[in-house]
């Protein structure tokens, strides 16, 4: 199983993202979240920058963990061994850190 996890957030510069980078490891910390890309300024939103981890707690029981963070915002798609949950930014609600708008959480079975 693979567990991967992408974040869009709001950020002004790459001085800021490097700072949110860390709360964000931080935050998923019982994850053990290793970082897939250097954070980037998003071309479709400017005032975003993506984040992308890959997780190694790849179990479904740490993929829930996760969606219950926050309470909502949610929407799920998939089935048994290929499971994605999209977060928007609605309300009050926070996922990880204050500064996320968007986020995707995937968790499926590796290609042999």
């Amino acid at each position: 199983m693979r567990h991967f996890i992408r974040i869009f957030a709001n950020c002004e510069d790459d001085a800021n993202a490097k700072a949110l980078v860390a709360n964000i490891l931080l935050a998923l910390s019982h994850h053990s979240p290793a970082s897939l890309k250097v954070p980037k300024q998003y071309w479709k939103v400017p005032e975003y920058y993506e984040f992308t981890f890959l997780l190694s707690a790849a179990t479904e029981e740490a993929y829930q963990e996760l969606i219950e963070s926050s309470s909502g915002g949610w929407h799920h798609s998939g089935a048994q061994g290929e499971w994605s949950s999209v977060w928007n930014r609605e309300g009050d609600h926070v996922f990880l850190v204050p500064e996320v708008a968007w986020a995707e959480v995937q968790l499926y079975e590796e290609a042999l």
